[in-house]
């Protein structure tokens, strides 16, 4: 019994210790033995947390947005010229990520090293040439926006103005 006693109070300790958490894919580890490969520590946890979380969704998403603002037929027209420039935002944005900074130059993903460890300038070059590639993706939001905003009725409008920002946003970042 003495000894069983220090035995089963040592396990009581060491349990939660042994416990592994649920695997989570929205907080993913960063656990050498568990992270995904290519994920290295912060600065993978970094890469996982600027992937859009919708950009699997875009279908879905523009599907909802549809519905949402009851486009009309007499809409469609014009609905699909926003839905067709929403993708192409969407996909062009989507391949920055992979050869942009994020997928290749700042967090090191070409092989070249981390973003951090080059000079100055080229840090600042590359952050205005991402800068540009937003406000380049933010003029063609615009422009795929306007004409669908104005074909909308009052009510679309109000509709439009809650979920639009949130919705282009997601296709410009």
């Amino acid at each position: 019994m003495r000894i069983a006693l220090p035995l089963v109070f040592a396990l009581a300790l060491a349990s939660p210790a042994l416990a592994k958490p649920p695997a989570d894919p929205h907080h993913p580890s960063t656990n050498a033995t568990t992270a995904p490969a290519g994920s290295q520590g912060m600065m993978g946890m970094m890469q996982g947390m600027m992937k859009c979380p919708m950009a699997g969704h875009m279908e879905g998403t523009l599907a909802f947005l549809k519905t949402e603002l009851n486009i009309t037929p007499a809409q469609s027209k014009t609905w699909e010229a926003f839905a067709s420039a929403y993708r192409d935002i969407a996909a062009s944005q989507g391949s920055m990520m992979g050869e942009g900074m994020i997928g290749g130059g700042m967090m090191g993903g070409d092989g070249k090293g981390s973003m951090m460890a080059k000079p100055f300038p080229d840090r600042m070059a590359m952050h205005t040439q991402m800068m540009e590639r937003h406000l380049a993706a933010a003029k063609k939001t615009q422009a795929a926006v306007e004409p669908l905003y104005g074909a909308l009725d009052a009510k679309q409008r109000k509709t439009a103005d809650e979920l639009l920002p949130m919705i282009t946003m997601m296709a410009v970042m």
